[in-house]
């Protein structure tokens, strides 16, 4: 069971997300109450060096897949910088309209990032070319590579895509009924996660069936699997977290006074969650 062990922090929204982000995401240590989390987050942000000074805001943050790399992305720019140095790398600026999200292929050989123009882009690390645009019908909210790397999930307006990377081709197309704010693939690449209006539904990557899990009773911002795959966590507008069996689509744990939750994560081991709205991060572990 997951309890509250922090409420409190002083930092804009994007730096808390970023910095919690990559903390529970390599940390194995167990946590209790943390009276002076401010203090923990102002020495990592002085550490980073990366989170001063670039913008007025950003609107999110991805960490390569060993952690040695940020990427940042402001309206139709995005900004790749070394974390330890905090030199920037490169600039990507193809895009021509607001870039919604982006995420490192497994082997951080390559970024996918979606916008408001319509487009999945995929970026080459190593030297920033944009090596294949991906047309979509309408604007795009989400973008995810699978596990393995071969398959990119998107969303745009009430359609999940799927698509073959190595071909850019469109694999599959599931209908929702509603503008679909998230996608996730689950751990093993079976299945997928979408949350949207107060409903969230488990997608069969393969048959394209779905399993609806009802209980929250505002729009639903994020839902994230655990890294076993048993257990999806959900936050939503009507403040509260919540924590679904996968299997059997039941609630089985829901947390109080969790603010109007826009962002979830859960740490690689499972023990911690983490949300945040506006300046308030909540850990739970």
């Amino acid at each position: 069971m997951l309890t509250e062990i922090y409420a409190s922090a002083k930092f804009k929204n994007f730096n808390i997300v970023a910095i919690v982000q990559n903390w529970i995401r390599t940390s194995n240590i167990k946590f209790g109450w943390i009276d002076e989390f401010d203090k923990i987050v102002a020495k990592y942000v002085k550490r980073k060096q990366i989170f001063i000074g670039h913008y007025n805001s950003i609107s999110g943050a991805k960490f390569s897949p060993d952690g040695n790399t940020i990427v940042l992305y402001h309206q139709d720019i995005i900004r790749l910088y070394d974390i330890k140095s905090g030199r920037e790398l490169m600039k990507l600026d193809k895009h021509f309209f607001h870039v919604s999200d982006t995420d490192f292929s497994p082997d951080g050989k390559h970024i996918a990032s979606c916008s408001g123009d319509c487009t999945i882009r995929i970026w080459n690390v190593s030297n920033g070319e944009e090596i294949q645009v991906l047309q979509h019908s309408g604007g795009v909210n989400s973008v995810q590579y699978s596990p393995d790397g071969q398959i990119i999930v998107s969303s745009s307006s009430e359609i999940i895509y799927l698509w073959n990377v190595k071909s850019g081709e469109i694999i599959k197309k599931i209908k929702e009924y509603n503008i679909i704010l998230q996608v996730h693939f689950s751990p093993d690449g079976r299945s997928l996660v979408s949350c949207s209006n107060r409903a969230i539904r488990i997608w069969n990557v393969e048959s394209g069936r779905e399993k609806i899990l009802n209980g929250h009773t505002e729009r639903v911002n994020d839902a994230k699997y655990f890294p076993d795959g048993r257990t999806i966590a959900s936050c939503s507008i009507d403040k509260t977290i919540r924590l679904w069996d996968v299997k059997t689509g039941y609630e089985v744990q829901k947390l109080e006074k969790a603010n109007y939750g826009n962002y979830i994560n859960v740490s690689s081991n499972g023990r911690m969650i983490v949300s945040s709205w506006g300046s308030i991060v909540l850990i739970w572990g």
